[in-house]
């Protein structure tokens, strides 16, 4: 949830996100990362976690 928050106040708007936005947003981000950090082992010829 710390990350999603951190998103949200790099977009930070008056209106307030939703509790459910903001989880689905939390493991979206999670995912982005988790690939990325997939992609760059790879990239790297390190084995997969």
């Amino acid at each position: 949830m710390l990350l999603a928050r951190t998103i949200q106040r790099a977009f930070e708007r008056e209106l307030a996100i939703p509790d459910a936005a903001l989880r689905d947003l939390a493991t979206a981000t999670v995912t982005l990362l988790s690939d990325l950090i997939d992609a760059d082992r790879v990239a790297s010829g390190l084995p997969e976690a």
